[in-house]
């Protein structure tokens, strides 16, 4: 039932690559066999040598938690739930909801990559945050210091248009003061304030 379900999401999908046997109708330990013959007959052709490793799966999901197994790839596979229909068992996904996790299981709390994906990205984002934050006289890090922030929320969302203009005000890109790189003319001065004119002063 399991590899049924499996063929059925993974197939359908398009999510199998063309050398992978497992999980594949008419596809078994054979095909795997004959290829490796063959990667290891052109090595000995060219005097070269074939690493292979060899994995025992079976105890593995014999002890896993087979709940996660039953839901997880069908219905969270690429992070949009699905619905899978005209499967054997599939009404009774709900009753293995109580199965529990054996805590000597090989693979323990099997993770798909669905559920990986977010803390993955979290702990990317939060390592870019804690870097960003020594970026003390970068402009961008003026504009925006919070790499969460959405730069659409602070333009209210008034369009590509407002966002560019708030984005040059924020770096300091204005007419005013930076016309003299255009006019090849020296940088406008206050001298009320004794300094440059800048949009951070105004």
């Amino acid at each position: 039932m399991l590899n049924d379900r499996l063929v059925h999401v993974l197939e359908s999908r398009d999510l199998l690559s063309k050398v992978q046997c497992g999980f594949r109708k008419d596809h078994s330990t054979l095909h795997h066999l004959v290829r490796l013959e063959t990667f290891i007959k052109k090595a000995f052709a060219r005097i070269k040598q074939v690493l292979a490793g060899f994995f025992d799966l079976e105890k593995a999901y014999d002890t896993t938690w087979r709940k996660r197994i039953y839901t997880e790839p069908a219905l969270h596979l690429d992070g949009q739930p699905i619905l899978v229909k005209g499967i054997q068992g599939n009404e009774n996904v709900g009753k293995l909801a109580k199965a529990a996790l054996n805590n000597a299981s090989y693979l323990g709390k099997l993770i798909f990559w669905s559920g990986l994906k977010p803390k993955v990205n979290a702990y990317i984002h939060t390592v870019w945050q804690e870097n960003w934050y020594t970026e003390g006289a970068n402009k961008l890090h003026e504009v925006l210091p919070d790499l969460g922030e959405d730069l659409h929320k602070r333009g209210e969302g008034a369009g590509s248009k407002r966002e560019t203009v708030m984005c040059r005000l924020r770096v300091g890109h204005t007419w005013l003061t930076q016309s003299y790189l255009y006019k090849n003319e020296e940088q406008s001065f206050c001298y009320a304030c004794d300094s440059l004119n800048t949009v951070r002063q105004f």
